[in-house]
């Protein structure tokens, strides 16, 4: 495992994310969990561009898939941790990701789809308002009924 793939396996356990990548929801998962961490503030060097399921970084499918496989054969990176500094940064950051009571039917992966979604549309294209709203229910119905809850989310922690 290299540098960065060990930086982003103990953010991952700092975050409470597990590393399982077995089914698409998993790797879904993971791709919007990094993504949310990195925008409320914990940069873990990953570039994202717009794909199916929203925001996608291709750099890191390759990361967390190598870090499966090191795992698999039995590196664990035992000893290793993050710095005190970076893994606070985690610690706040993480928060995103808690979902609230009223978004508990909608499943984590979809949850994680819904904000990272919202925020890329804002911050990477330019939506905002009615527009954001109906970009969303244009690229993904699914979440169209969710959008305000998700937006109310993201803008408690001024994502958007």
């Amino acid at each position: 495992m290299d540098t960065k793939q060990l930086v982003l396996k103990l953010a991952l356990e700092e975050a409470g994310q597990s590393l399982d990548v077995d089914t698409l929801d998993d790797r879904m998962r993971l791709q919007k969990a990094v993504y949310l961490l990195q925008a409320a503030g914990a940069n873990l060097g990953y570039r994202y561009s717009w794909y199916l399921k929203g925001p996608y970084s291709t750099a890191l499918t390759q990361d967390y898939f190598a870090i499966a496989e090191a795992v698999r054969d039995g590196d664990a990176a035992d000893g290793r941790s993050l710095k005190d500094e970076v893994a606070r940064r985690l610690k706040v950051a993480a928060k995103i990701l808690v979902r609230p009571q009223q978004a508990k039917e909608i499943p984590i992966p979809q949850w994680y789809e819904l904000l990272a979604s919202l925020h890329y549309l804002k911050t990477s294209e330019g939506y905002t308002g009615a527009a954001l709203k109906r970009v969303l229910s244009t690229r993904k119905s699914h979440l169209a009924d969710y959008a305000d809850l998700g937006i109310e989310h993201l803008k408690s922690f001024d994502l958007l």
